[in-house]
């Protein structure tokens, strides 16, 4: 766990060609063996996650891009296994949560992985985690909704794509609201 929390803390403010570069070196798919260790491990392979793809997520889509689906999926199932663990979330199951739901907002960031986050397990999970009862939580999810439908030049007008992710997201909280009643 030392070795992925020194990676993590190093990479966090790092410029582009070293974000690639360790990309190279530990590719996505090594990531996904590592979120399956110990939760300690996982939780900072999250936060590793997190921080590489926190900028330039148009980039390094490019270097990982046939492990990132499977990436944001597992990702979100161990957030999701976490937000079920109990009431109230300890402290490791939020950040287990929030990283996950950022590494969602740094995906909707990037044009060709939008279509992933917008899938049914992936876009609810994000709805869902509006209504955490954790601020942190909340705030992520709120920024991804805002990546999601934020303007392109190919969405100009409310056209195309952006609508259709609007109306999307809008239904996916309507049933959720039918869930509630």
């Amino acid at each position: 766990a030392a070795g992925v929390t020194v990676l993590r803390n190093l990479i966090c403010r790092s410029a582009i060609h070293i974000k690639k570069e360790v990309l190279q070196h530990l590719p996505l798919s090594a990531c996904l063996q590592l979120l399956d260790d110990v939760p300690c491990v996982a939780g900072q392979t999250l936060a590793l996650l997190r921080n590489l793809f926190a900028s330039h997520m148009e980039a390094l889509v490019d270097v990982g891009a046939a492990d990132l689906e499977t990436v944001l999926h597992k990702t979100t199932q161990q957030a999701h296994r976490a937000a079920q663990g109990g009431d109230p979330l300890s402290e490791d199951q939020v950040q287990t949560v929030e990283h996950c739901v950022w590494l969602l907002s740094h995906a909707a960031l990037a044009e060709s992985s939008v279509a992933t986050v917008m899938q049914e397990p992936l876009a609810r999970f994000v709805m869902q985690s509006l209504q955490a009862r954790q601020p942190s939580i909340q705030l992520a999810a709120t920024w991804t909704v805002l990546n999601l439908i934020w303007p392109t030049a190919a969405s100009e007008g409310g056209q195309g794509p952006r609508s259709q992710r609007i109306a999307r997201l809008r239904a996916l909280v309507d049933v959720g609201a039918a869930d509630l009643e």
